[in-house]
């Protein structure tokens, strides 16, 4: 995993938050398989694994074409994000709860690893079939009735 901001982002605050905190791209015949960690964006001790996978012609969006290379997962048309647990409608980010002693932090954050290492398995079957897991929602973004300021 690796950051890929620099300059003016990198000291951008905003920015920083937004931005994913690690992420993956492995090719798969023509596609990139996409991976990356979103942090909880208001600072508290939570993310969630955004993933999909970014076709050869890259992505067309209202206001930008992104090649194959240059999309994230956040930013393909259809992706997915793996979640701690789901329940109906509401989805619970991963996330390390405070600890009542300074020792118990380490604890917890192994606590929080091992229950994302046995949730991927969900997300390399998604990879496989593209069929959607029980701690995941996947979303499909519909840009028809964007209106556009370019004539």
């Amino acid at each position: 995993m690796q950051s890929k901001l620099t300059g003016a982002d990198a000291a951008n605050g905003g920015i920083r938050r937004g931005f994913p905190f690690g992420y993956m791209k492995r090719p798969k015949d023509a596609d990139i398989e996409l991976l990356d960690i979103q942090i909880h964006p208001r600072g508290k001790l939570k993310f969630v694994l955004n993933f999909g996978v970014a076709p050869p012609e890259g992505v067309e969006l209202p206001w930008a074409k992104l090649g194959q290379h240059e999309v994230t997962a956040s930013g393909l048309l259809r992706s997915c994000r793996l979640y701690d647990s789901r329940f109906y409608w509401r989805m619970k980010w991963f996330s390390v709860s405070r600890p009542s002693r300074a020792k118990d932090i380490e604890a917890r954050i192994n606590k929080t690893v091992d229950r994302l290492i046995d949730l991927y398995p969900e997300v390399e079957e998604w990879f496989s079939t593209q069929r959607e897991g029980r701690h995941m929602r996947c979303v499909e973004m519909d840009f028809s009735s964007y209106k556009s300021d370019k004539p």
